[in-house]
């Protein structure tokens, strides 16, 4: 029998159609795949953003002053001096106003005394802020943000007829940054600031309006042709309307005694309001000088940061790690009162230079750092990361050379991670937490590392560097939050992290 015989062109188009089949195959398999991969990415879970293995470390200079207040360096020395140290970031603190005064009742504010030195307030806060954008736009390759050093309050005691008299908390002293404009820092409510630290105008005190009688009266004994007397009187009323400006009672002042954490807590919640940052600058120093006349004393008052809420953290070098940073210390009391609701906000540590006229610049700036970690090296990024705690504080002869390559606490069973300053919503039984760390040149050297958690030193580990430990806290189950935060000491070391918080999602 003859086989058909297909028709010309047959072969072919069978061909084409066997490819245009394969190509919609293949087409649709890469779909799917796509759906597949699409799918995973909805499911799979977030990695966090702000991991430490993927941020900048910034070494950061805080708390310096220049010759504009007590300090021997220009501010521009001050720049070439980190900048050779390897710092990338500096945070000014001149001092905002070095002013004491003691005024005679009943003409307080107008019959005084005043010891006025160096500060900000001399210089013009403009002309300060104007010189550090100067700076900052010659130096691109550093974050330069202005600050200041302020004292909230001082008092007197004694009597000043009997040449016995005391100054108290005139070195008690809050670091305060994160502001851009003049004004900000020029209406901070201190004691100097006579017309900022008021209570809101009250019924009582048109009682302050007294003087405006004595004018009237002055004038209407003028028009009596009793000139002389009403000319002295309106004069006397003058100075007394003067001396009560602005009408208004104030918040505290230096002829009162001891007004507790009152002035401070002003302090901190203006601070607040206008977006900044407060810290306690050294809360363990004291500080005692005797004169002829008059003796200056400054109390340890490391207390004040129980009774204080909403700051942004403490100073844990030089003058405030052996009450307050210290393991189970006023810090991680905080801490806990953060965890068990009792606080709206953390607490962080960084570390305080300290520098004015005294010391070697290039050698102090060899001993201390803070390491902030950022995205981006800019002046936002630098405040966001430090008022979100993202940093940790390097102290001793090795500090320029240690590096924390990581520590954060990781949900293993959904990969999530969070480094200092974050919270992890944990989904799994117990947080694993991770800490790498070691030398820029590679040296061995044993460390001792004390892991703290809710104020309890649970675990030291004695390691050389490189370190790398995973410790799983199989305790967390008991209490369903907590905070996690690490100290490092070694030969010419000591390494203070700021706390990572998790608690246990339902």
């Amino acid at each position: 029998m003859l086989k058909k015989l297909a028709p010309a062109g047959f072969s072919e188009v069978k061909k084409t159609n066997r490819i245009k089949r394969t190509v919609i195959m293949n087409i649709k398999n890469i779909y799917s795949l796509i759906f597949v991969f699409f799918c995973c990415g909805l499911f799979l879970p977030a990695q966090d953003a702000k991991s430490a293995e993927r941020l900048m470390q910034v070494p950061t200079l805080i708390q310096i002053s220049s010759k504009v207040s007590d300090g021997r360096l220009e501010l521009s020395e001050i720049v070439s001096a980190a900048k050779k140290s390897g710092m990338k970031a500096v945070i000014f603190t001149d001092r905002d106003i070095m002013r004491w005064e003691y005024g005679v009742w009943p003409l307080r504010n107008i019959v005084k005394k005043a010891v006025v030195n160096n500060s900000i307030a001399v210089c013009g806060m403009k002309k300060y802020l104007g010189a550090i954008e100067r700076l900052q736009e010659g130096n691109p390759d550093m974050v330069l943000i202005p600050g200041v050093e302020t004292t909230p309050f001082y008092y007197w005691s004694g009597s000043l007829f009997r040449l016995n008299m005391a100054l108290h908390n005139a070195h008690k002293h809050m670091l305060v940054f994160g502001f851009n404009k003049a004004s900000q820092f020029k209406n901070l409510p201190t004691v100097n600031n006579r017309f900022t630290a008021y209570n809101k105008f009250g019924f009582l005190d048109i009682l302050l309006l007294w003087p405006i009688l004595i004018i009237v009266w002055g004038l209407s004994l003028f028009r009596k042709e009793m000139r002389f007397l009403g000319v002295g009187i309106f004069a006397l009323g003058v100075l007394f309307a003067i001396n009560n400006l602005p009408f208004k009672k104030p918040l505290f002042d230096q002829y009162h005694g001891q007004q507790g954490v009152l002035p401070y807590q002003a302090l901190i919640d203006y601070v607040n309001t206008e977006q900044g940052l407060s810290f306690w600058a050294h809360p363990e120093a004291e500080y005692e000088l005797k004169t002829d006349h008059v003796t200056v004393i400054t109390k340890e008052h490391s207390q004040d940061l129980l009774q204080t809420h909403g700051y942004s953290g403490f100073c844990v070098f030089p003058e405030g790690y052996k009450l307050v940073g210290k393991p189970g210390g006023i810090w991680d009391t905080v801490l806990s009162e953060y965890v068990n609701g009792k606080r709206k906000y953390p607490v962080w540590a960084i570390g305080g230079l300290a520098y004015d006229y005294y010391g070697d610049i290039e050698k102090d700036l060899k001993i201390l750092r803070n390491v902030v970690l950022v995205d981006k090296l800019d002046q936002a990024n630098v405040l966001k990361s430090i008022k979100e705690g993202s940093l940790y504080v390097v102290r001793g002869e090795m500090s320029s050379e240690f590096v924390m390559n990581k520590f954060e606490a990781v949900d293993t069973y959904y990969s999530l991670r969070k480094t200092m300053g974050q919270t992890l919503k944990l989904k799994g039984d117990a947080p694993l937490i991770r800490i790498d760390c070691g030398f820029n040149d590679n040296r061995e050297q044993e460390l001792n590392i004390k892991l703290i958690s809710n104020g309890k030193l649970i675990k030291i580990f004695k390691q050389k560097t490189p370190v790398n430990i995973k410790y799983v806290d199989i305790d967390f189950v008991k209490q369903q939050k907590a905070y996690y935060r690490v100290e490092i000491t070694g030969k010419g070391l000591h390494v203070i992290t700021n706390p990572i918080f998790v608690e246990k999602k339902g």
